[in-house]
């Protein structure tokens, strides 16, 4: 359905250009206030550094002023109510993101067709009744403040969320008690957060912070001042480079991701928090991805070290280096591996053949268990889940068929 009723919208746009000539000037200019950072000998110009303050009286106006100047252009196009009709219809649908379970509660976000915004759930159970967590309606009169879960304690009893005001990067972060409805007095400012995880007894957690400076992993100890918090990794690192940090289910090993650039080459670091242990270089080698997932005692790494098209290999938590990687599945020369995880005690790669992804699920023996096909060519998101537990969601999307999750369970 939904892929014949999008196209239609095409030849209504070009229909209305061609007859009727839209006259338009210049758009408005805008400001050049140059401000140069030199970044690894070499110095970089960034001539609009000032319309990153979304909240200054300059930005503001200058939002303004481009609304006003488009809005003008698509006033004069005809049928425009028609077409605005037509849009709303094709958007306003049901959306609910792929579900989380903890402590037997599955916790999702769900934006009805009547909603403007997306609202937290949770529910007791598979089969359970839903119960709306935090609507985000009433903390905004123009619908501007989103909310959005970050992470959930083990149990199922906290969450930490996200709220963001008028589609900012920058949000601030809180904690929900689920059973009160009530948030804990710990509040995290305004900033750009990346990985947030709580630990599993609930008395802290560490979070990536990587906007008013250099980033930076911190932890922080629940009930305290978030001023207190401490830095434990990121020392050296500068605002080209991304950090991301995955707790192991237990709680006691840590795995950091350092990403220099979205597109670049990675390193990769573990430590043995439980017992404050030193952080210990899996891969840093300056050119290669490697990408990991905990999996029981062992982790997970999908690289592309010696492997254009990726593999997979497991490490020891105890000797997690290069040397003493094992190879579980080699590179493929007509298949591009894209990532492997670890769910239900199983090993789960998804990988491209002839542009159509696929899942294939492999004991921890390298057992081929089956795979899972998808009809058309789209995006596989997951599986999502925990080593120890026996579910896992997958979810799927493409041009042409709405976004769908797929749970499966042992």
């Amino acid at each position: 359905m939904r892929f014949r009723i999008v196209f239609p919208i095409l030849p209504l746009v070009i229909t209305a250009c061609a007859e009727q000539a839209v006259e338009f000037g210049p758009p408005p200019p805008t400001a050049v206030e140059i401000v140069a950072d030199t970044m690894h000998g070499q110095v970089v110009e960034d001539p609009y550094r000032w319309l990153e303050d979304q909240e200054s009286q300059e930005t503001r106006a200058w939002i303004d002023t481009q609304n006003e100047y488009t809005d003008a252009i698509f006033g004069q196009l005809p049928d425009r109510e028609e077409l605005t009709e037509l849009l709303t219809q094709l958007m306003r649908i049901d959306q609910v993101g792929t579900p989380s379970e903890k402590g037997g509660r599955y916790f999702y976000g769900k934006r009805r067709a009547d909603d403007e915004l997306s609202i937290l759930y949770y529910r007791d159970g598979y089969d359970g009744e839903d119960h709306v967590l935090i609507d985000p309606h009433g903390m905004s009169e123009d619908h501007t403040t989103s909310v959005g879960s970050r992470d959930i304690s083990d149990d199922g009893e906290l969450m930490v969320y996200a709220i963001r005001e008028g589609g900012a990067d920058q949000v601030s972060l809180h904690i929900r008690d689920i059973e009160t409805g009530e948030d804990l007095p710990d509040v995290f400012p305004r900033d750009r957060y990346g990985s947030v995880q709580l630990t599993p007894d609930k008395t802290g957690l560490y979070y990536a912070k990587y906007g008013t400076g250099d980033p930076r992993i911190y932890y922080h100890i629940l009930g305290t001042d978030v001023s207190q918090d401490r830095e434990i990794f990121g020392e050296g690192y500068g605002l080209a480079d991304i950090l991301y940090a995955q707790l192991s289910d237990d709680g006691a090993w840590m795995l950091v991701t350092v990403l220099h650039g979205s597109s670049g080459w990675t390193a990769l670091y573990l430590r043995n928090v439980a017992a404050d242990g030193e952080w210990v270089e899996i891969i840093n080698d300056g050119k290669s991805r490697t990408f990991g997932d905990f999996a029981g005692d062992k982790l997970l790494l999908t690289t592309n070290l010696d492997a254009d098209n990726s593999r997979v290999a497991t490490a020891d938590l105890a000797v997690p280096q290069v040397a003493h990687w094992a190879e579980f599945l080699p590179e493929h020369e007509e298949v591009v591996i894209q990532g492997a995880s670890g769910v239900g005690g199983y090993y789960f790669v998804s990988y491209l053949q002839d542009v159509q992804p696929q899942l294939a699920q492999y004991d921890t023996d390298g057992n081929l268990v089956r795979r899972i096909e998808f009809e058309t060519l789209g995006s596989v998101y997951g599986p999502s889940g925990e080593w120890n537990k026996s579910e896992a969601f997958v979810t799927f999307t493409s041009f042409h068929v709405p976004t769908t999750t797929l749970s499966g369970r042992r």
